[in-house]
Protein backbone atom coordinates (compact mmCIF):
# COMPACT_ATOMS: atom_id res chain seq x y z
CA UNK A 1 0.00 0.00 0.00
CA UNK A 2 2.69 1.97 0.68
CA UNK A 3 4.55 2.10 -2.93
CA UNK A 4 1.09 2.51 -4.25
CA UNK A 5 0.00 5.67 -2.64
CA UNK A 6 3.74 6.99 -3.26
CA UNK A 7 2.87 6.39 -6.87
CA UNK A 8 -0.87 8.22 -6.49
CA UNK A 9 0.53 11.04 -4.79
CA UNK A 10 3.58 11.56 -7.68
CA UNK A 11 0.90 11.51 -10.11
CA UNK A 12 -1.37 14.16 -9.01
CA UNK A 13 1.65 16.13 -8.13
CA UNK A 14 2.17 16.13 -11.73
CA UNK A 15 -1.33 16.58 -12.84
CA UNK A 16 -1.53 19.61 -10.97
CA UNK A 17 1.79 20.57 -12.07
CA UNK A 18 0.86 20.24 -15.46
CA UNK A 19 -2.71 21.89 -14.72
CA UNK A 20 -4.58 19.21 -15.63
CA UNK A 21 -7.85 18.58 -14.10
CA UNK A 22 -10.37 15.68 -13.95
CA UNK A 23 -13.13 17.42 -16.04
CA UNK A 24 -10.20 18.20 -18.16
CA UNK A 25 -9.71 14.47 -18.25
CA UNK A 26 -13.31 14.05 -18.76
CA UNK A 27 -13.69 16.56 -22.19
CA UNK A 28 -10.40 15.17 -23.81
CA UNK A 29 -11.85 11.64 -23.35
CA UNK A 30 -15.39 12.64 -24.92
CA UNK A 31 -13.38 14.70 -27.86
CA UNK A 32 -11.40 11.49 -28.39
CA UNK A 33 -14.72 9.33 -28.62
CA UNK A 34 -16.52 12.13 -31.19
CA UNK A 35 -13.52 11.95 -33.46
CA UNK A 36 -13.04 8.12 -33.22
CA UNK A 37 -16.89 8.28 -34.38
CA UNK A 38 -15.77 10.53 -37.20
CA UNK A 39 -12.93 8.45 -38.25
CA UNK A 40 -15.21 5.25 -38.41
CA UNK A 41 -17.03 7.18 -40.97
CA UNK A 42 -14.81 9.14 -42.75
CA UNK A 43 -13.82 7.14 -45.70
CA UNK A 44 -13.91 8.61 -48.99
CA UNK A 45 -11.39 9.04 -52.12
CA UNK A 46 -8.04 8.68 -50.93
CA UNK A 47 -8.97 8.05 -47.83
CA UNK A 48 -6.61 5.71 -45.60
CA UNK A 49 -7.56 2.34 -44.61
CA UNK A 50 -9.77 2.02 -41.35
CA UNK A 51 -7.43 0.39 -39.21
CA UNK A 52 -5.37 0.27 -35.88
CA UNK A 53 -3.58 2.87 -36.56
CA UNK A 54 -6.41 5.13 -37.67
CA UNK A 55 -8.00 4.49 -34.22
CA UNK A 56 -4.65 5.16 -32.25
CA UNK A 57 -4.14 8.34 -34.43
CA UNK A 58 -7.90 9.55 -34.08
CA UNK A 59 -7.12 9.43 -30.24
CA UNK A 60 -4.11 11.06 -30.11
CA UNK A 61 -5.50 14.29 -31.42
CA UNK A 62 -7.34 14.69 -28.49
CA UNK A 63 -4.51 14.63 -26.22
CA UNK A 64 -3.78 18.40 -26.02
CA UNK A 65 -6.89 19.38 -25.00
CA UNK A 66 -5.98 18.00 -21.09
CA UNK A 67 -3.47 21.29 -20.95
CA UNK A 68 -7.12 23.55 -22.06
CA UNK A 69 -7.13 25.14 -18.64
CA UNK A 70 -3.96 26.12 -17.90
CA UNK A 71 -2.54 26.36 -21.67
CA UNK A 72 -5.75 27.34 -23.98
CA UNK A 73 -3.83 28.90 -27.03
CA UNK A 74 -1.26 25.80 -26.63
CA UNK A 75 -4.29 23.53 -27.07
CA UNK A 76 -5.63 24.97 -29.83
CA UNK A 77 -2.47 25.37 -31.57
CA UNK A 78 -1.68 21.63 -30.85
CA UNK A 79 -4.70 20.08 -31.93
CA UNK A 80 -4.36 22.19 -35.29
CA UNK A 81 -0.61 21.18 -35.36
CA UNK A 82 -1.94 17.21 -35.16
CA UNK A 83 -5.08 17.49 -37.12
CA UNK A 84 -2.78 18.88 -39.91
CA UNK A 85 -0.08 16.34 -39.68
CA UNK A 86 -2.98 13.63 -39.78
CA UNK A 87 -4.25 14.79 -42.83
CA UNK A 88 -0.70 14.40 -44.37
CA UNK A 89 0.64 11.29 -42.80
CA UNK A 90 -2.58 9.06 -42.80
CA UNK A 91 -5.30 11.05 -43.44
CA UNK A 92 -9.27 9.81 -42.95
CA UNK A 93 -11.51 12.40 -44.31
CA UNK A 94 -12.77 13.45 -40.57
CA UNK A 95 -14.20 16.98 -39.82
CA UNK A 96 -12.54 18.99 -37.89
CA UNK A 97 -15.66 20.55 -36.00
CA UNK A 98 -15.85 17.74 -33.15
CA UNK A 99 -12.01 17.95 -32.60
CA UNK A 100 -11.97 22.14 -32.78
CA UNK A 101 -15.33 22.88 -30.44
CA UNK A 102 -14.01 22.91 -26.85
CA UNK A 103 -10.52 24.19 -27.82
CA UNK A 104 -11.69 26.57 -29.61
CA UNK A 105 -14.41 27.78 -27.18
CA UNK A 106 -11.30 28.05 -24.35
CA UNK A 107 -9.49 30.48 -26.76
CA UNK A 108 -12.18 32.72 -27.18
CA UNK A 109 -12.49 32.87 -23.19
CA UNK A 110 -9.00 33.16 -23.07
CA UNK A 111 -9.23 36.53 -25.37
CA UNK A 112 -7.77 34.72 -28.12
CA UNK A 113 -10.25 35.59 -30.22
CA UNK A 114 -8.23 35.97 -33.36
CA UNK A 115 -6.52 32.75 -33.34
CA UNK A 116 -9.95 31.20 -32.69
CA UNK A 117 -11.50 32.47 -35.96
CA UNK A 118 -8.09 32.04 -38.31
CA UNK A 119 -7.41 28.62 -37.52
CA UNK A 120 -10.88 26.80 -38.56
CA UNK A 121 -11.14 29.48 -41.09
CA UNK A 122 -7.98 27.97 -42.62
CA UNK A 123 -8.96 24.26 -42.22
CA UNK A 124 -12.56 25.08 -43.67
CA UNK A 125 -11.06 26.74 -47.35
CA UNK A 126 -8.15 23.94 -47.29
CA UNK A 127 -10.99 21.35 -47.07
CA UNK A 128 -13.07 22.71 -49.56
CA UNK A 129 -10.00 23.42 -51.38
CA UNK A 130 -9.46 19.39 -51.45
CA UNK A 131 -12.59 18.41 -51.82
CA UNK A 132 -13.91 20.31 -54.60
CA UNK A 133 -10.52 19.51 -56.59
CA UNK A 134 -10.51 15.80 -55.85
CA UNK A 135 -14.38 15.29 -55.96
CA UNK A 136 -16.07 18.10 -57.85
CA UNK A 137 -18.82 18.33 -56.27
CA UNK A 138 -21.31 20.96 -57.47
CA UNK A 139 -21.61 24.12 -54.80
CA UNK A 140 -25.01 22.83 -53.11
CA UNK A 141 -23.19 19.87 -52.09
CA UNK A 142 -20.08 21.34 -50.59
CA UNK A 143 -22.04 23.69 -48.85
CA UNK A 144 -24.56 20.66 -47.58
CA UNK A 145 -21.12 18.95 -46.58
CA UNK A 146 -19.70 22.30 -44.96
CA UNK A 147 -22.34 24.34 -43.57
CA UNK A 148 -23.00 21.85 -40.41
CA UNK A 149 -19.29 22.21 -39.45
CA UNK A 150 -19.10 26.11 -40.12
CA UNK A 151 -21.82 26.45 -37.94
CA UNK A 152 -20.90 24.04 -34.91
CA UNK A 153 -17.55 26.08 -34.75
CA UNK A 154 -18.58 29.80 -34.93
CA UNK A 155 -21.27 28.42 -32.24
CA UNK A 156 -18.45 27.55 -30.28
CA UNK A 157 -16.55 30.79 -30.81
CA UNK A 158 -19.65 33.47 -30.10
CA UNK A 159 -20.25 31.30 -26.75
CA UNK A 160 -16.54 31.79 -25.74
CA UNK A 161 -16.74 35.47 -26.56
CA UNK A 162 -19.96 36.19 -24.46
CA UNK A 163 -18.47 34.10 -21.86
CA UNK A 164 -15.41 35.83 -21.82
CA UNK A 165 -17.84 39.01 -22.37
CA UNK A 166 -19.59 38.31 -19.05
CA UNK A 167 -16.38 37.84 -17.58
CA UNK A 168 -15.19 41.58 -18.31
CA UNK A 169 -18.21 43.14 -17.49
CA UNK A 170 -18.41 41.11 -13.71
CA UNK A 171 -14.76 42.21 -13.15
CA UNK A 172 -15.09 46.07 -14.14
CA UNK A 173 -18.21 45.89 -11.93
CA UNK A 174 -16.80 44.56 -9.04
CA UNK A 175 -13.33 47.18 -9.96
CA UNK A 176 -15.72 49.97 -9.69
CA UNK A 177 -17.60 48.97 -7.08
CA UNK A 178 -14.05 48.81 -5.22
CA UNK A 179 -13.34 52.26 -5.84
CA UNK A 180 -16.76 53.53 -4.66
CA UNK A 181 -16.41 51.76 -1.75
CA UNK A 182 -12.50 53.18 -1.42
CA UNK A 183 -13.69 56.76 -2.45
CA UNK A 184 -16.99 56.63 -0.03
CA UNK A 185 -13.96 55.50 2.83
CA UNK A 186 -11.78 58.42 1.70
CA UNK A 187 -15.01 60.81 1.71
CA UNK A 188 -15.92 59.95 5.09
CA UNK A 189 -12.43 60.46 6.56
CA UNK A 190 -12.55 63.74 4.92
CA UNK A 191 -15.57 64.93 6.38
CA UNK A 192 -14.60 63.20 9.79
CA UNK A 193 -10.92 64.41 9.78
CA UNK A 194 -12.94 68.86 8.93
CA UNK A 195 -15.37 67.49 11.67
CA UNK A 196 -12.51 67.24 13.64
CA UNK A 197 -11.04 70.06 12.91
CA UNK A 198 -13.72 72.42 13.33
CA UNK A 199 -15.05 71.33 17.00
CA UNK A 200 -10.97 71.37 17.83
CA UNK A 201 -11.07 75.25 16.43
CA UNK A 202 -14.26 76.23 17.99
CA UNK A 203 -12.99 74.48 21.63
CA UNK A 204 -9.67 76.50 20.74
CA UNK A 205 -11.82 79.77 20.17
CA UNK A 206 -14.19 79.29 23.52
CA UNK A 207 -11.36 78.03 25.74
CA UNK A 208 -9.17 81.23 24.30
CA UNK A 209 -11.73 83.57 24.87
CA UNK A 210 -13.18 82.13 28.56
CA UNK A 211 -9.21 82.26 29.68
CA UNK A 212 -8.94 86.18 28.45
CA UNK A 213 -12.65 87.22 29.87
CA UNK A 214 -11.38 85.30 33.20
CA UNK A 215 -7.90 87.08 33.07
CA UNK A 216 -9.20 90.18 32.67
CA UNK A 217 -11.96 89.89 34.68
CA UNK A 218 -9.35 88.58 37.38
CA UNK A 219 -6.51 91.55 36.73
CA UNK A 220 -9.25 93.82 37.51
CA UNK A 221 -10.84 92.49 41.09
CA UNK A 222 -6.63 92.60 41.99
CA UNK A 223 -6.38 96.09 40.77
CA UNK A 224 -9.51 96.97 43.05
CA UNK A 225 -7.73 94.99 46.17
CA UNK A 226 -4.84 97.66 45.87
CA UNK A 227 -1.65 97.00 47.46
CA UNK A 228 -3.24 94.65 49.45
CA UNK A 229 -4.30 92.22 47.18
CA UNK A 230 -2.50 88.52 47.35
CA UNK A 231 0.72 87.69 45.53
CA UNK A 232 -1.46 84.65 44.09
CA UNK A 233 -0.13 82.86 40.79
CA UNK A 234 -3.11 84.59 38.68
CA UNK A 235 -6.12 83.71 37.95
CA UNK A 236 -6.08 79.67 38.85
CA UNK A 237 -7.05 77.38 41.76
CA UNK A 238 -4.26 79.23 43.80
CA UNK A 239 -5.07 82.42 42.89
CA UNK A 240 -8.56 82.40 43.47
CA UNK A 241 -7.72 80.72 47.14
CA UNK A 242 -5.96 83.99 48.26
CA UNK A 243 -8.34 86.23 47.33
CA UNK A 244 -11.21 84.21 48.68
CA UNK A 245 -9.12 84.56 52.51
CA UNK A 246 -7.92 87.98 51.52
CA UNK A 247 -11.41 90.09 51.13
CA UNK A 248 -12.80 89.50 54.71
CA UNK A 249 -9.81 90.68 56.07
CA UNK A 250 -9.13 93.47 54.03
CA UNK A 251 -12.99 94.60 54.61
CA UNK A 252 -12.75 93.88 58.59
CA UNK A 253 -9.26 96.20 58.93
CA UNK A 254 -11.16 98.77 56.87
CA UNK A 255 -10.98 102.29 59.01
CA UNK A 256 -13.26 103.55 60.21
CA UNK A 257 -14.30 99.69 60.97
CA UNK A 258 -17.36 98.33 59.03
CA UNK A 259 -20.42 96.27 60.62
CA UNK A 260 -19.63 93.63 63.56
CA UNK A 261 -20.75 90.63 61.15
CA UNK A 262 -18.15 89.10 58.98
CA UNK A 263 -18.63 89.16 55.06
CA UNK A 264 -18.61 85.62 53.38
CA UNK A 265 -16.53 86.59 50.16
CA UNK A 266 -16.05 84.38 47.33
CA UNK A 267 -14.26 85.65 44.52
CA UNK A 268 -17.42 84.42 42.25
CA UNK A 269 -20.21 86.27 44.44
CA UNK A 270 -17.94 90.17 44.94
CA UNK A 271 -17.71 93.54 43.75
CA UNK A 272 -15.63 96.03 45.81
CA UNK A 273 -16.15 99.61 44.81
CA UNK A 274 -12.83 101.09 44.26
CA UNK A 275 -14.30 104.94 45.38
CA UNK A 276 -15.56 103.23 48.59
CA UNK A 277 -12.42 100.90 48.85
CA UNK A 278 -10.43 104.26 49.04
CA UNK A 279 -12.86 106.69 51.15
CA UNK A 280 -12.48 103.56 53.42
CA UNK A 281 -16.10 103.58 53.97
CA UNK A 282 -17.59 101.07 56.73
CA UNK A 283 -20.14 100.13 54.38
CA UNK A 284 -18.23 98.27 52.28
CA UNK A 285 -20.45 96.73 49.77
CA UNK A 286 -20.85 93.43 48.64
CA UNK A 287 -22.45 93.34 45.24
CA UNK A 288 -22.57 90.10 42.90
CA UNK A 289 -21.57 90.46 39.28
CA UNK A 290 -24.44 88.94 37.23
CA UNK A 291 -22.14 89.10 34.01
CA UNK A 292 -19.35 86.48 35.50
CA UNK A 293 -20.78 82.81 35.58
CA UNK A 294 -19.59 80.35 38.55
CA UNK A 295 -18.22 78.13 36.07
CA UNK A 296 -15.69 80.54 34.44
CA UNK A 297 -13.50 80.38 38.00
CA UNK A 298 -13.49 76.51 37.80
Amino acid sequence: MGPLNGVATRARQLLQALGIRWIDAGAAALVAVLVELNVIVGGGPGAAPLNTLAYVLGAVLAVPILFRHRWPLASLVGVSALLLLYYIVDRRNISPAPLFCLPLYDAAVAGYLAAAIAIPAFFMSAGLFVVDVSTHQGLVSLAAEFLPSIAVLALAIMLGEVVRSRRALAAETADRLRLAGEEREAETGRRIAEERLRIARELHDTVAHSMATITVQAGSALHVLGPDAPAGDGPDGSGRDHLTLTLPTLAMNTRPPCRANPLRVSLTDWRLSLRDLNRGCPALRLLRLPDIESNQFR
